[in-house]
């Protein structure tokens, strides 16, 4: 069973504001990690590309620092701060970022179909909604 389409906020739809009550999914391109620095992820979803932060406890990072490129993802908006730019970043279409730096929740897939989830927040928003596509 597939998510409603009503929890799933466009790239687009972001640039009128963060709806934290709905989730992005997508792929995760490539991944940036120095230590002492946040998380920086190029993700792929609704045909755009953009820059994702992860900036939390170190203790957090250490579990994202899992992620790789070509894992899918569903990212729940609760928390997450969008910053508008004036010029689109190299790698990226919009010309947006998204920082997660008081909570995160994330699922994401592997390739060899591994699921690992991973919340901050009390309570889950993912109870309700699994990988759209799934391979």
């Amino acid at each position: 069973m597939a998510h409603p389409l009503s929890d799933v906020q466009s790239p687009l739809d972001l640039f009128k504001g963060v709806d934290e009550t709905k989730f992005i999914e997508g792929i995760i391109k490539m991944i940036w990690d120095e230590r002492d620095k946040p998380i920086e992820a190029l993700v792929a979803t609704g045909g755009h590309t953009f820059r994702v932060f992860f900036q939390l406890r170190n203790e957090f990072l250490e579990v994202l620092r899992d992620l790789q490129p070509k894992d899918k993802f569903l990212l729940s908006l609760r928390g997450a701060k969008l910053k508008k730019l004036r010029t689109i970043p190299k790698l990226s279409s919009l010309s947006l970022e998204l920082l997660f730096s008081d909570g995160v929740e994330l699922r994401w897939k592997r390739a060899d179909g591994n699921i690992r989830s991973f919340n901050t927040w009390k309570g889950t928003f993912f109870s309700r909604v699994v990988f759209s596509n799934p391979s």
